[in-house]
């Protein structure tokens, strides 16, 4: 069985609050965290590995 995605758990965790019967408080309040660590883990992406793969895809490229 393959590891789940972080990510994929936190966007899910972040629709089944919105879903939920909870007060828009306590949706905003318990989505403020789920939404923190999504754009910081997006951010790392787009900063780290991002570029190496990039880069990666550029050196397989062979122009003449």
């Amino acid at each position: 069985m393959k590891k789940i995605n972080s990510n994929l758990v936190m966007f899910i965790l972040t629709v089944v609050i919105w879903i939920s019967f909870l007060s828009i408080e306590w949706k905003v309040i318990l989505s403020a965290g789920t939404m923190i660590y999504l754009f910081c883990s997006w951010d790392v992406y787009v900063v780290e590995e991002l570029p190496r793969n990039c880069k990666e895809s550029l050196g397989n490229l062979h122009i003449k």
